[in-house]
C-alpha cells in the first residue's frame, strides 16, 4: 500500500473546498441566466393562455350567421332566407319589418343601428356582420 506523501493537515476535508470569487460568480450567472430563461418562459405560456383564452373575433362569425339566419327566417316567415339575401331586395322586407328586425338585433347583443340597417348597399346577413362584430 501507498503512503500519501501530503501530511493530512494540508489536505481540505470533503466538502471543505473553499470556491474562488470567480466561481462564485460564474455560478451566480448561471443561475441569473437560467432565471432569466425561466421568466421568458413564463411569460410566453401566459401570452399563450390569454390568446387561447379569448378566441379572434372571427371564431363565432359562424354561430352569429345562424343565430341572424334563424332571427331573419323568424322575421320573414321564410326558410328561403341565406347568408346573401337582400332583405328589402330578396326577401320584400319592408322598413317598418327592418327596425322591428334591427331592435331584435340589439336584444341578442348585435351592435347595429337603424339608421345603419337602413342604408347598408345591399342589406344582408352578411352585411350586418360585417358592421355589427
Amino acid at each position: 500500500m501507498m503512503e500519501n506523501p501530503l501530511p493530512s493537515s494540508i489536505l481540505p476535508k470533503a466538502g471543505g473546498l473553499r470556491k474562488s470569487s470567480s466561481t462564485r460568480s460564474l455560478a451566480s450567472l448561471a443561475d441569473v441566466q437560467a432565471l432569466i430563461l425561466a421568466q421568458d418562459e413564463e411569460e410566453q405560456a401566459q401570452q399563450r393562455r390569454k390568446s387561447l383564452s379569448k378566441p379572434p373575433r372571427h371564431a363565432s362569425v359562424p354561430m352569429y350567421a345562424q343565430i341572424l339566419l334563424q332571427l331573419w327566417q323568424n322575421e320573414q316567415q321564410r326558410n328561403d332566407v341565406d347568408l346573401t339575401s337582400d332583405f328589402f331586395y330578396d326577401l320584400n322586407g319592408t322598413e317598418e319589418q327592418g327596425v322591428q328586425l334591427v331592435g331584435r338585433m340589439q336584444a341578442l347583443g348585435f351592435n347595429i343601428t337603424v339608421p345603419q340597417f337602413l342604408a347598408m348597399h345591399r342589406c344582408s346577413i352578411y352585411s350586418v356582420l360585417l358592421v355589427a362584430l
